[in-house]
């Protein structure tokens, strides 16, 4: 589908050139170049009239106009209402709001063309008569028209205009939608609540630390707590997933559920179907999606997003930012700058869908010899990059670490916190290894009792240096009622 040329769509960039709003200016130049990179259409307008403005360091006069306007082979009634549309500018009759709000205008049409463009690709099909793909179709034009939103006119308003009004928006509860982790010490004393919409949390860790193992967790909580989450898995398969997911609900190890012995694991599957029934209607949707096989890239990921609809979402996970691809402009670029781009478009993700999106990092190789105490944002791979654009950041310690009390005992300490403020925090995790179940400090009591359900170790370290079982529980205590999550 190709971009018919419109006098007034250059307008803006010109505008944005001339004004020296580098910032603005680069931004809306690099939008053009990716829509119309080989030349034609506004983008080689611009260019012609970038080279004369950087040459004559004044606003092109009308004949060079015209011959600029020749020159991009332009009829003349488009040469006549391009020169028409130049003698609007002035930097008193276009300020930079009205700059910005023309091109928000072109930004929307170009999101709309590339929306029905999206369209006529399901449709265009096999299988374009199939009532599931017609709905697909119906529904992602739908939610694009609401979803698919432009940058916003960035008019300046006095902060005391509607001051009564913005009181009341900060006392009013739902004014800001958050998303409980199910972790009640990081939601309570690290989060003030939990992760608010329009944030990019990421979570951190050495190979093999945990990452995957707690946002699974994290995930399994919420939707044990009614909210819809979109797990994108870009390592571990859907099936592998589905396995731990089955295991953090029904208690079973993983070793027995994927055992290749059905007898060893037909009667507590059984056991559970029942159980789980009864639950079934308080969870929210889980939606696991596998994309390893393929490159994905952000871009992906939004159109992931759009397709659930508006508010269908509470929460977003991808596994992990390194397995995201750059953007295909920064294919020859550094690692710094691919993952800065990679970051910087999860965050507009959050923004433009209202919602917490969690990803994962690595942590440096020499994070591996510091103590809990010592982890900083200098210990995550490409930090500077990850870091200037994610709102939360969690590091989960390393088992190694002497500070702990039982060998599966774990740290988690916030480094950054735009959402509360709070920093240089730790909080103790508990790990089952048998099904990967994570409890926090609140429920270390509870830690030791599932171990009388799944077998798995609890051992403490004693004063003579050596691992040794905790002292057993007295499970004549324990509340058989009580859900562990």
């Amino acid at each position: 589908m190709s971009i018919n040329y419109k006098p007034e769509m250059i307008v803006p960039l010109i505008i944005a050139y001339c004004e020296r709003d580098a910032e603005h200016a680069a931004l809306v130049f690099n939008r053009f170049k990716e829509k119309h990179i080989g030349g034609g259409g506004p983008w080689t307008v611009f260019r012609h009239y970038k080279e004369l403005y950087d040459e004559a360091g004044e606003l092109p006069n009308r004949e060079l106009l015209k011959a600029m306007a020749h020159d991009t082979q332009r009829t003349e009634e488009q040469v006549n209402d391009f020169i028409q549309a130049m003698d609007t500018i002035s930097l008193d009759a276009w300020p930079a709001h009205q700059v910005r709000q023309l091109t928000a205008a072109y930004y929307k049409r170009l999101q709309l063309m590339e929306l029905m463009e999206g369209a006529m690709g399901i449709l265009d099909t096999e299988n374009s008569l199939d009532p599931l793909v017609l709905d697909r179709t119906e529904s992602l034009l739908k939610d694009g028209l609401i979803l698919n939103k432009p940058l916003d006119d960035t008019r300046p308003t006095d902060y005391d205009a509607d001051f009564d009004g913005f009181l009341d928006t900060v006392l009013t509860k739902d004014s800001r939608k958050v998303v409980k982790t199910g972790y009640a010490k990081l939601d309570n004393d690290g989060l003030k609540g939990g992760l608010p919409e329009s944030t990019l949390t990421v979570l951190a860790s050495r190979t093999h630390g945990g990452k995957t193992a707690t946002m699974l967790n994290m995930a399994h909580r919420q939707v044990h707590n009614g909210y819809n989450v979109l797990f994108v898995t870009l390592e571990d398969t859907k099936l592998s997933c589905d396995y731990k997911e089955l295991a953090l609900r029904s208690d079973i190890p993983l070793e027995i559920l994927q055992s290749v012995q059905i007898a060893d694991k037909k009667r507590p599957v059984n056991k559970f179907r029942e159980r789980h029934k009864k639950a079934s209607d308080k969870r929210g949707k889980y939606y696991i999606v596998d994309m390893g096989e393929k490159e994905f890239r952000v871009s992906d990921l939004r159109r992931l997003v759009a397709g659930f609809g508006e508010g269908k979402l509470d929460a977003v996970y991808i596994d992990y930012i390194g397995k995201i691809a750059p953007p295909k402009e920064l294919n020859s670029s550094s690692m710094y700058e691919k993952a800065k781009s990679i970051a910087a478009e999860l965050r507009r993700v959050a923004l433009e869908y209202k919602l917490p999106i969690i990803t994962a990092a690595q942590t440096t190789r020499e994070s591996i010899r510091k103590t809990t105490q010592e982890l900083d944002l200098d210990c995550i791979s490409e930090s500077y990059a990850i870091a200037h654009s994610a709102d939360l950041i969690i590091i989960l310690s390393g088992q190694s670490d002497a500070d702990r009390i039982y060998e599966h005992q774990r740290y988690i300490k916030i480094v950054k916190n735009r959402i509360s403020g709070i920093v240089e925090v730790m909080f103790n995790m508990y790990w089952d290894k048998k099904t990967l179940k994570i409890f926090d400090q609140s429920q270390h009591d509870h830690w030791l009792e599932y171990a009388a359900v799944t077998g798995d170790s609890r051992k403490e370290l004693h004063p003579n240096g050596k691992w040794e079982e905790a002292r057993p529980v007295d499970l004549k205590k324990t509340s058989k009622s009580k859900e562990i999550q």
